[in-house]
């Protein structure tokens, strides 16, 4: 359960450090950084939720005792190192019992959408001839992409705009309203990159960190964000080698398929265009895509390198202080045990330390060291550990030696 607890903390706190300092840079690095770093820095993020990159960092041998030294020299620059917590067994086993049925229903749910989702995909599609200009069309870019995969083309009268669909078998549908040549390869070509780039993975890790992660409100700021800047980093894609007049013949193809609004949810598929108010920012950014200079590269490598660099940093942090699940009915205090032996009690004392005199009546603690004399009970040092039988007989304890020192 310690085990259990510590992974889910760090990954929680690893994400959330992520996506909170994205959050607090976006005014500055909107102006300075790419949309496709932008939807980097959040699938960073999105690794941090569900790797535990520090404890793996941890069980590297050769990296194992750098990170532990580092941690404990930031705790001694900030002051004393953080006490031993411990937490009630039975609170932590209500806290996970929580944490369980959070899973269940968003897992339920988020499930349940999925089979709505495919239902009425399945019921209102219709095939695309092989003769037809879209087919064509499709198999062109699909060679020019240097694209292997199978993938599929079909119209969907409940769709407004084209939408790329299925992990294991990808299917591109349009909608049946007509659309030009110029419409057509410009939608396909922005699906195949979201094909290319594995985004419906992306959108699928994201509900799954999302249902582990259900009670933090930063996983679904990440989980609309991802969507967002997975749409302007494609449209930076595309448009990345037009000219300014197809630039916006390009934003005139988004603007016609947002006249009507598709019924269908996005959580599982990747929709061409989305809400006005996004739409009017993908078409100001699309407008002013320029071309990365080196410096500017190296720059943005840096960003997310600092930004994931904080994210794993604020998890040491946090693992340093996470209470350890303590079964108190199963634990006797040593108190209890010397106050049962002490009394007669049943209780079986199998070893003592020399500072343990004091905890015991005189004349118990006469037994006691006859028992240690016959071996029937050992000797620890002050650091718990049991000195072996063949060093007690070396190792014969005086009681009166404290009073000696004392007296000295």
């Amino acid at each position: 359960m310690n085990e259990l607890i510590e992974v889910f903390v760090v990954l929680s706190v690893a994400g959330t450090g992520v996506v909170a300092c994205t959050l607090l840079l976006s005014p500055i690095s909107r102006i300075f950084f790419s949309a496709k770093w932008q939807y980097l820095n959040r699938k960073l993020a999105l690794i941090l939720y569900l790797v535990p990159i520090f404890l793996i960092i941890q069980k590297l041998s050769f990296l194992s005792s750098f990170s532990k030294g580092k941690t404990k020299i930031q705790f001694e620059n900030f002051g004393e190192a953080p006490p031993n917590q411990s937490l009630p067994f039975d609170l932590a086993m209500g806290v996970l019992i929580v944490w369980g049925l959070g899973i269940t229903v968003f897992g339920a749910w988020y499930l349940y959408c999925y089979v709505k989702f495919a239902k009425e995909i399945k019921k209102n599609i219709l095939p695309v001839s092989v003769s037809s200009e879209a087919y064509q069309l499709l198999h062109l870019k699909l060679r020019k992409m240097k694209i292997k995969c199978s993938v599929k083309l079909a119209y969907n009268n409940r769709i407004t705009s084209p939408v790329l669909v299925g992990l294991i078998k990808p299917t591109i549908l349009l909608p049946t309203k007509k659309m030009s040549t110029i419409e057509l390869d410009m939608a396909i070509r922005h699906e195949l990159i979201h094909l290319k780039r594995k985004d419906l993975w992306t959108k699928m890790l994201v509900l799954v960190a999302s249902v582990l992660h259900w009670f933090n409100p930063f996983i679904h700021i990440l989980r609309k964000e991802i969507h967002v800047w997975s749409e302007l980093s494609c449209d930076e894609e595309v448009v990345s080698d037009m000219s300014h007049i197809e630039r916006k013949r390009y934003g005139e193809t988004i603007l016609n398929m947002i006249e009507q609004k598709a019924n269908t949810s996005t959580s599982f598929g990747v929709f061409l265009s989305e809400s006005k108010k996004d739409i009017e920012r993908r078409l100001t950014m699309m407008l002013n895509v320029k071309k990365v200079k080196k410096h500017t590269m190296m720059l943005t490598v840096l960003m997310m390198m600092t930004i994931g660099g904080i994210g794993i940093t604020a998890s040491a942090m946090a693992e340093e202080y996470i209470p350890t699940v303590v079964d108190e009915t199963k634990e006797v205090s040593f108190e209890s045990k010397a106050k049962e032996e002490a009394s007669g009690g049943s209780y079986e004392l199998n070893s003592v330390k020399r500072s343990d005199e004091t905890r015991f009546r005189p004349e118990e603690w006469k037994r006691i060291l006859s028992q240690i004399e016959k071996g029937v009970i050992s000797w620890e040092d002050e650091n718990g550990k049991v000195i072996p039988k063949a060093e007690n007989k070396e190792a014969k304890y005086d009681p009166n030696d404290q009073s000696k020192e004392e007296g000295r």
